[in-house]
């Protein structure tokens, strides 16, 4: 079922122009912070957490579709806030910081992370590509004094929470310290890749049970483990490789978009697919802290990957109007060329000093 949604909000995004969606900026960005409140106010409570809705059967994931409304939002805010120098960085800051402030107070801190990482890199590109003018390294130093912020209710994130803090520091032993407490998937993770063949299922049972019984989340954040332990390594690097043709591929097409809104929101769609990408296959590997970081396309969940569809219908919108419009702020103006000859009013004129020009 949810595959078929995903297919068609792709298809629907496709066919929509993405241009009309920097008029509506504001709105989405509410829109995002309202879901967010309303999710903590009334949402369904699920292992202490109220993360989203029950509809039918069914539980939705409020901080991942929060997160694609604050991306549209903050990328209409760039463009509205272009040539706005010091004060324009200033108010940008302001609100992706609070949408950061919001998804970790849910709590959402892998959401919060992500979405810290995108607007990091659209603020970054947009300084070195003179977005808001001036000096580019006021500029960045000025970003650089604003991150202060998110790093700051990261680090209150995990020192607010024993069981987060005490699952950071074990980070640094791969569970080794605590193999039958916190550190027990990391522990688990290592050993399920080391006892994995190359191809097919493996044989191998830890302590008599197999993958599903000793291995939690296999199908969520530990779905790489799952199909190397049960396809074979071989599997596993053909999964890595095909992300990362789809990484580069991506990153191929945002370089040869024109429009500046476009460009900016493709950016942005293919930093957050590329992070989560990468984090979880590095967290599968035991190199990077866990967190609840699941595999786009790949992970079980319904919300996430209707939501990962849509990013990608994003970015196939821009690039199949990429050369359909002409975008007056995007092209270069040059004094056109006077022409020799011209016709006008019904009339012939010949121009001969236009050579000149």
């Amino acid at each position: 079922m949810f595959v078929i949604i995903g297919i068609s909000v792709t298809t629907a995004l496709y066919y929509f122009d993405y241009t009309r969606l920097k008029n509506i900026s504001t709105p989405i960005y509410i829109s995002g912070i309202l879901l967010l409140v309303t999710t903590m106010l009334t949402g369904i409570e699920v292992n202490g957490v109220k993360g989203g809705f029950q509809i039918g059967n069914y539980h939705t994931s409020s901080p991942e579709l929060a997160s694609l409304l604050f991306l549209i939002g903050f990328v209409g805010f760039l463009e509205k806030y272009r040539g706005k120098c010091a004060i324009g960085i200033l108010k940008l800051i302001i609100q992706s910081s609070f949408s950061v402030f919001l998804l970790i107070m849910m709590p959402s801190v892998s959401t919060a992370f992500v979405m810290t990482i995108a607007y990091g890199v659209v603020f970054i590109t947009a300084i070195m590509r003179n977005h808001f003018g001036e000096n580019k390294k006021i500029q960045l130093i000025s970003l650089c004094a604003g991150g202060v912020v998110p790093a700051a209710l990261f680090a209150y994130s995990i020192i607010a929470n024993p069981y987060k803090l005490n699952r950071f520091a074990l980070y640094f032993s791969r569970g080794k310290e605590d193999p039958s407490g916190v550190g027990y998937l990391q522990y688990m993770a290592k050993t399920w890749l080391s006892i994995s063949n190359w191809f097919g299922k493996t044989k191998a049972t830890y302590q008599g049970q197999g993958l599903d019984m000793t291995m939690p989340n296999v199908t969520g954040q530990y779905v790489l483990i799952n199909v190397i332990a049960t396809l074979g390594w071989a599997a596993g690097i053909i999964l890595i490789l095909l992300i990362g043709i789809f990484i580069v591929r991506m990153i191929m097409t945002i370089n040869k978009i024109k429009n500046c809104y476009g460009f900016y929101l493709s950016l942005s769609v293919c930093t957050i697919l590329s992070a989560q990408f990468l984090i979880n296959i590095l967290m599968n590997f035991n190199l990077f802290p866990l967190m609840s970081f699941n595999m786009p396309f790949v992970s079980y969940g319904g919300t996430g990957y209707v939501i990962s569809m849509a990013l990608v219908g994003i970015i196939l919108s821009v690039w199949r109007r990429n050369n359909l419009i002409l975008y007056k702020n995007d092209i270069l103006t040059t004094s056109p060329q006077k022409s020799m000859v011209i016709f006008s009013d019904g009339k012939l004129t010949i121009d001969l000093m236009a050579w000149k020009q």
